[in-house]
């Protein structure tokens, strides 16, 4: 048995959604060339990072609770978020900490925070990755005082993001939305990162509208959007939201509801 296979490690659980409809639709080998291109993208994460492709899931554990390994595994949920977003693709999924044990020989994984990431992961009515209590209080502690030059700024950001039996909520939020645009960055947010953004999100309302919740989660996305946008502190009269404005979310109508 290897040594030390139980530690703490970060762990990332990520769902990609709608997977029946889409073997249905798309097929086996299209979803199997959408793992294959995930697992290429992130293979730069690979020395820091065990990942675990099953079905519908992706799940990556940190080899320890170094920085690099937290800040490896945040950039790997946002680089797959933003992807699959850009490729037609619809993922939420949560990152928690705590003791994992994991044999990768016989592909054993187990801990508390498995149970922890799988339960967040499904209480989110929204596109993206948060994370729990547990992690977020590790980053803050230990993670961030010390890792003071981070490749990319914000790697995380506390939002207001929806869950679906607990309205909105205060959350730890990866900034896929940085990946989205063709550069990384906020020289002109609105135009690098906002607009490339609303136009991916608009694209999953055709593929997913039909498919249970999928409506819902489309339009909360562009909430969150929304709120990031403000959060970057660009209130900015000129930039126009399409037929979208506060009143809208003031009102409780969705994204899709204004375009009528």
């Amino acid at each position: 048995m290897p040594e030390q296979i139980n530690r703490n490690r970060y762990i990332a659980f990520l769902d990609i959604m709608g997977m029946k409809k889409l073997l249905e639709t798309e097929g086996m080998t299209v979803i199997h060339s959408l793992y294959s291109k995930i697992d290429d993208i992130t293979t730069i994460y690979k020395d820091q990072l065990i990942i675990n492709y099953y079905s519908d899931s992706i799940m990556a554990a940190t080899v320890d609770d170094s920085v690099d390994g937290y800040q490896s595994l945040v950039l790997f949920c946002a680089q797959i978020e933003s992807y699959c977003i850009k490729n037609g693709y619809a993922v939420n999924g949560a990152v928690s900490f705590g003791s994992i044990t994991i044999d990768e020989e016989r592909n054993i994984w187990l801990g508390e925070p498995l149970a922890w990431v799988y339960e967040l992961q499904n209480k989110l009515f929204f596109y993206g990755v948060v994370l729990d209590d547990n992690a977020w209080k590790q980053a803050k502690d230990i993670v961030l005082p010390i890792a003071v030059n981070l490749t990319i700024p914000d790697l995380v950001t506390e939002m207001i993001v929806p869950l679906k039996d607990e309205g909105w909520k205060e959350l730890p939020c990866v900034n896929w939305f940085e990946f989205i645009g063709d550069k990384i960055g906020r020289a002109n947010p609105y135009q690098d990162q906002i607009a490339p953004m609303r136009k991916h999100v608009k694209n999953l309302y055709e593929k997913f509208k039909y498919t249970g919740r999928g409506y819902y989660y489309i339009s909360n996305t562009e909430m969150v959007i929304k709120h990031w946008y403000d959060f970057l502190g660009e209130r900015n009269d000129s930039l126009k939201w399409g037929n979208l404005i506060l009143e809208d979310y003031l009102t409780g109508k969705t994204y899709f509801e204004t375009l009528s």
